[in-house]
Formats: C-alpha cells, sequence, structure tokens
C-alpha cells in the first residue's frame, strides 16, 4: 500500500509541477498579450501616434490639393479621440464643413480622396498604375471641372492609365484620348466620335 501511495504521490507531485510551469507560461504570454493591447489598443501609446503620423501626411498631401482648388484656404484633419474633424481656415474666417457649398465640399472630398491615394502608395509602398474616377466632378461648375482636370492630368504623369466615367461635356472637351459609350434600344456600345 505505502509502494503504490508513494507512486500516486510521486505522479500527482509530477502533473503538479507541470501544471506549475504551463501555469507560468499562460502568465507569461497574458502579460505579453496586455502588453500589446496596451500598445496597440484603443487606449494604447501606438496607435494614437501611427495615426498622428498618417493625419500629418494626410494634412501635407490634402493642403497641396486644396492649394490646386482655393486660394487663401487651409483644410486640415484633427484627430479627436475615435474621430477625426475637419477644420477650415479660409480668408481669416474658420468655417465648418457644412457651411460649404456643394461644389467647395466636393472640392474638399477631392482633395481628401486624392491626399488617401498617396498615403496608401506611401505606405503600402506600391506604385499604382491605375486611377478610377467615376463621375468625380459632379457638383463642380466649370471652374471646378477645369481645376481637376489639371490635378488629374499632373496626376497621370506618375500613372500608366486613368479611367474618367463622365457625363460632364467640359471633363470630355477637354480628355485627350476617350471611348465614348451610349445606351441604344437597352444596350450599352461603343460609339464613335
Amino acid at each position: 500500500e505505502i509502494t503504490k501511495y508513494s507512486n500516486e504521490i510521486e505522479i500527482l507531485s509530477n502533473e503538479t509541477k507541470t501544471l506549475e510551469d504551463d501555469n507560468k507560461v499562460l502568465i507569461e504570454s497574458r502579460n505579453i498579450s496586455d502588453f500589446f493591447y496596451k500598445l496597440l489598443g484603443a487606449k494604447g501609446e501606438l496607435r494614437p501616434y501611427l495615426l498622428s503620423k498618417d493625419i500629418a501626411y494626410l494634412n501635407t498631401r490634402m493642403q497641396f490639393y486644396i492649394g490646386r482648388f482655393f486660394k487663401n484656404t487651409e483644410v486640415s484633419l484633427l484627430l479627436n479621440n475615435a474621430s477625426i474633424d475637419i477644420k477650415i481656415y479660409s480668408d481669416g474666417i474658420t468655417k465648418n464643413i457644412s457651411s460649404l457649398s456643394g461644389g467647395e465640399k466636393k472640392r474638399v472630398d477631392i482633395s481628401i480622396q486624392l491626399a488617401l491615394y498617396d498615403l496608401i502608395q506611401t505606405v503600402s509602398q506600391v506604385r499604382f498604375n491605375l486611377l478610377c474616377l467615376d463621375e468625380i466632378e459632379s457638383q463642380l461648375d466649370p471652374i471646378g471641372c477645369e481645376q481637376l482636370i489639371e490635378v488629374i492630368e499632373d496626376k497621370s504623369e506618375n500613372i500608366e492609365t486613368v479611367w474618367w466615367i463622365t457625363n460632364n461635356l467640359t471633363v470630355k472637351e477637354n480628355i485627350p484620348n476617350k471611348i465614348i459609350v451610349k445606351k441604344v434600344l437597352g444596350k450599352t456600345e461603343i460609339v464613335e466620335e
């Protein structure tokens, strides 16, 4: 009996040691997990730092495009906890995005989209050979369309192909290579110009 109990005690002792070792590994893993959650989580230090770097880059690129559409206007994105605010300062006046006209809002929107395009290329370190625009000029007046055409022409120097879907005559007249598509009897057909 004593030998039997001694063997069982030894087995239990070994199992206890194994459990204690496993517990130490789990505690170490949990500590590492907690560290990375703190670093990357909603209240961590790294995420706001990385976002602030992206926001700073976006503001630089966005201001480049804003300068093409507006005179004496600065637009910046501000990190505000979980949201991003848009600050507009024009001719000495701070404006709210909701106070802008439809065309002004569209110009700001286009500037943000093009800045995001630049950010994605920079972060991914991949050069895109294609830019697709689907009626991006909607809500722009003829002057805004001409400004946008100039911006896209400049961007197209670094992009192999730009596809611009439009119904706008100003855009159509200023684009050198085009494919014109019309619906004829319910079918979409390419037509000669």
